[in-house]
């Protein structure tokens, strides 16, 4: 761990404050907790609640530590970026950008803020998985934003510390990089199979994106893109929503509300791949109806309400599901009387 904590550019006294958070409450393979010379061997040979790791007694807080620390040793086995016919990526790993980020967290502790919480040894334990967001596509962003402010140091303001640099074009570069990371990351996974292929993936996907006419519903697709980068599956030559439902059903409440009911209904319908040039038409044309227009329009709430996607294509035809049944009665029943 030692040589670790040196390879990310620590001084020796830093290398020395990990070894000893690693050891909290002290590794011990004998004396009261076990057998002298035999180590632990079970949970129930440590005192108090600490565990047996490697035949050593240690404070559960302490083993997380190192379980972290040797998954970070081990990260630089693979290439940062690749990714395998299944979507999986090999371990992340950028040390420069551990670096940065553990001496942000020195330049933040030598503040001294009244109001400063936790340790600068559980900040640079942070850093070393900070590598791990935006899927590795802004290192370079992210270095250079911890960089400067760093090297700027940090201030006291109302007892909490605060970077006496601005950094905006680092912070700038950073936020439009990590805008474009769940387009980068789709396209990896999805390119040539649901998704057009090389630089066309990210013009289409970053189009969608930005295509709302309100900037949050793009946040929320920003929202399913991530969930897709995390668990693609492809229905055809579209992306599907089955295991980012909740995420699907987001985007049409906020297109929803911000246009008509039916402009998120029929959004979900294109996305399932039922949607049609007449749906809003004729959707609206059912939800404005003064004899029925409520029930119906509370069957179309229903297929994205409440985080949940319930509607599904049937023979082409966008259909609520059987969680939609009650609301489907009331339209029926409403029917007949006009």
């Amino acid at each position: 761990m030692q040589k670790y904590a040196s390879s990310l550019g620590f001084g020796s006294s830093m290398a020395c404050a990990l070894i000893a958070l690693a050891g909290f409450l002290a590794l011990s393979a004998c004396g009261d907790d076990a057998a002298p010379g035999n180590g632990c061997t079970t949970d129930d040979q440590c005192k108090g609640d600490r565990i047996c790791v490697d035949k050593q007694c240690v404070d559960p807080t302490a083993a997380k530590l190192i379980q972290i620390d040797a998954g970070a040793a081990g990260k630089g086995a693979g290439t940062a970026g690749s990714s395998s016919a299944s979507g999986g990526r090999a371990a992340l790993d950028s040390p420069e950008l551990e670096q940065a980020c553990s001496r942000n967290c020195e330049a933040r502790q030598a503040a001294s803020c009244a109001m400063t919480t936790g340790s600068v040894d559980q900040c640079v334990a942070g850093c070393l998985v900070i590598d791990e967001q935006n899927y590795g596509y802004c290192w370079d962003e992210q270095t250079a934003q911890y960089a400067c402010l760093a090297s700027g140091g940090y201030s006291c303001v109302s007892g909490y510390a605060q970077p006496k640099s601005t950094c905006i074009s680092e912070t700038q570069a950073l936020s439009m990089c990590s805008q474009k990371s769940p387009c980068r990351r789709f396209c990896e996974l999805a390119a040539g199979k649901c998704a057009p292929s090389g630089a066309d993936c990210i013009t289409a996907c970053t189009a969608q994106q930005n295509g709302f006419s309100d900037a949050i519903c793009g946040v929320y697709y920003g929202q399913l893109l991530s969930c897709w980068g995390q668990t693609l599956t492809c229905n055809g030559s579209r992306p599907s929503l089955e295991s980012c439902g909740p995420a699907a059903a987001e985007i049409a409440d906020c297109v929803g509300r911000r246009n008509h009911v039916c402009d998120g209904y029929c959004w979900i319908a294109d996305a399932l791949g039922c949607g049609s040039s007449d749906c809003a038409t004729s959707c609206r044309a059912k939800v404005d109806n003064t004899t029925c227009g409520r029930q119906y329009r509370t069957l179309v709430e229903c297929t994205f309400n409440n985080r949940k996607l319930q509607m599904t294509c049937e023979n082409g035809v966008p259909t609520p599901s059987a969680a939609c049944d009650s609301a489907r009665a009331e339209y029926a029943k409403c029917m007949p009387a006009m």
